[in-house]
C-alpha cells in the first residue's frame, strides 16, 4: 500500500470492492481492514503520508 493517506484509502476502497464482488468472505474482508488500519497507523506515527504545509507567520 502507498504511504499517502488518500492513496491508502483509495487502494483500500478498491480492494474491498473487489472482495465484495465475489462471494463475500468475512475473513478476507477482516484481514484487509486490519492491514489497512495497521498501515494507516504506522504511516501516521512515522509522519509519512502527511503533506507538508507551509506555516504562515503572523505579521
Amino acid at each position: 500500500m502507498a504511504n499517502d493517506f488518500r492513496a491508502m484509502a483509495e487502494e483500500f476502497r478498491h480492494r474491498i470492492e473487489s472482495l465484495a464482488q465475489s462471494t463475500p468472505d468475512p475473513g478476507a474482508i477482516g484481514a484487509a481492514v486490519q492491514e489497512f488500519v495497521q498501515r494507516f497507523a504506522n504511516a501516521a506515527e512515522s509522519g509519512e503520508g502527511r503533506r507538508r504545509r507551509r506555516r504562515r507567520r503572523d505579521r
